[in-house]
This record gives structure tokens, sequence and C-alpha cells, in this order.
């Protein structure tokens, strides 16, 4: 299921010699929210992974599949109505996966960091 374009959308990008950074708000209304928690919306880890894939899809316009996802650290809940920054601090390709290091923030708040690799398609 795509999640860009409904349940969170791209506000910017920039590209540092050292992160590629990309800015998105969540849709405090999306379906999602209303079933994890109701009362209390959180933003699923699931959906996190699948949108650090889509960005990385969309920035390099080509399709990704995620193959391990390692070190993932949860400091911080995301709620449903956060503008969101996902720091992608390591992008390497290889000829057989691309590893990606990423930190989401909040303000400035690291929220969570994880380790993902993709198979190099």
């Amino acid at each position: 299921m795509k999640l860009l374009g409904d349940f969170f959308y791209l506000a910017g990008t920039e590209k540092t010699d050292a992160d590629l950074v990309f800015e998105v708000r969540l849709n405090p209304d999306h379906y999602i929210f209303r079933a994890h928690f109701p009362g209390n919306p959180m933003t699923p880890g699931v959906c996190l992974m699948q949108m650090a894939t889509e960005l990385l899809e969309e920035y390099f316009q080509r399709a990704f599949r995620l193959k391990t996802a390692v070190n993932i650290r949860f400091k911080k809940p995301i709620g449903n109505d956060q503008l969101l920054t996902f720091r992608f601090t390591k992008v390497a390709f290889d000829s057989e996966q691309v590893q990606v290091g990423l930190s989401i923030e909040d303000e400035g708040t690291q929220c969570v960091k994880m380790s993902l690799r993709y198979d190099n398609q």
C-alpha cells in the first residue's frame, strides 16, 4: 500500500554533503490513526519503514525492496499531526544491496533511529 500522498505528504527535500533530508507532514485524519490507537493516535513503526522506502524511491526514481531492518530504536512516540524530518545519514549502494542509516526527528528531537537494507534490484 502506497502511503505517500495519502498517509503523509512531502513538504521539502534537501541534499547536503552528509545527509539526504526530507520534511514530511502526516495526515492526522488517515484511517490508520483511528485504529492505532483510538483516543491516542501513534504512527506505527512499520509505516515509518514504509515511508522511508517511499521517500528513497521518490528521490532515486527506482524501486526498493526492504530486506532487513536492524538497530531500530524508538525513542519518542510519533503522534498523528507532526512535521517530521527523515534524515538519511548514510546511503551506500553496492552490487548486492543498498544500506541506509535513518534518523526520524520531530523539531530537532530524535524519535526513531534505524538501519535499513534493501535488495539492489
